[in-house]
């Protein structure tokens, strides 16, 4: 009888690996991505470095910002650097930059790293990307922060897709405040970001550095409840998803120790988003 549960488990397991394998090889490149390839190009009087194949607002105002090549990065030589600045005749600006390419697959997350200087709250530093197929919108996720972060964090942002169609083409936007719509901006407010990526799985997945130093998650499989341990903390919040980027689950934490009831759930893997301390963890569970 325990070899038999004991060979169960294995088969699980190796089920399991063999779906997130599967999940992780259909995935896309995204152009300069990691932002080390950049040309020097003569805007108006201004020389500036321009990001290959990211079209940025290069002169906003007497200042060449957005982007801005910086070499505070996570890996390689460089990073991208965005600023809130003025536009003339239009006041102030988040800088916007953005991307446009041809897709093949059908990715479930935009990944990346970031950082974040806030002066203010009211505006949000943000990442959209669209997917589109013959130029219909089909997919649309964003990230945002309106706090500061000081050291390049992992996110992971999961798509949300209206249609079954495989897109083919991708929009992504960066911006230091604010993308659509009117926010109230002030000036100095940055974001930094490295090595963008697509994927049918979320970014540093059950290997974050350091995450336990942060919170435990137990047990993993599961079939009813889902243990939430914070260390050091204990305020957060838990956000649950399919692979499919579809929110399930959403709550705050405020206590050392959270239960979290995942008997509802069907049998198969999830994704889980912490968000502590002004860093985000990904980790994946099993709900048997």
């Amino acid at each position: 009888m325990k070899n038999q549960i004991s060979n169960s488990k294995i088969f699980k397991a190796l089920l399991t690996l063999c779906l997130l394998i599967n999940l992780e090889a259909n995935s896309q490149v995204i152009p300069n991505g990691s932002f080390e390839n950049w040309t020097q190009q003569i805007i108006g009087t201004q020389t500036v470095q321009t990001a290959d194949n990211w079209f940025g607002s290069y002169t906003q105002g007497s200042t060449p910002l957005s982007p801005i090549q910086t070499t505070d990065h996570v890996d390689g030589n460089y990073g991208m650097e965005i600023e809130t600045t003025e536009w003339p005749f239009v006041g102030l600006s988040g800088g916007i930059v953005s991307s446009t390419f041809p897709i093949t697959t059908k990715p479930l997350y935009i990944n990346g790293y970031f950082k974040s200087l806030r002066v203010d709250t009211t505006g949000t530093g943000q990442v959209l990307i669209h997917l589109k197929n013959n130029g219909a919108l089909i997919g649309e996720g964003l990230f945002t922060t309106n706090t500061n972060v000081s050291i390049y964090t992992p996110f992971s942002q999961a798509i949300t897709y209206t249609s079954n169609l495989i897109p083919d083409e991708v929009i992504i936007w960066l911006c230091s405040e604010g993308i659509f719509g009117v926010n109230t901006k002030n000036f100095g407010n940055k974001l930094w970001i490295d090595n963008l990526s697509l994927s049918n799985a979320p970014l540093s997945i059950d290997n974050n550095i350091d995450h336990e130093e942060f919170f435990l998650i137990f047990p993993n499989p599961s079939t009813e409840i889902l243990n939430v341990k914070l260390k050091n903390h204990n305020v957060g919040s838990l956000k649950i998803t399919n692979l499919l980027g579809q929110t399930l689950k959403s709550e705050k934490l405020y206590n050392e120790n959270n239960t979290i009831s995942i008997g509802s759930l069907e049998s198969g893997i999830y994704i889980v988003e912490l968000e502590i301390a002004d860093k985000i963890f990904v980790n994946r569970i099993i709900k048997e």
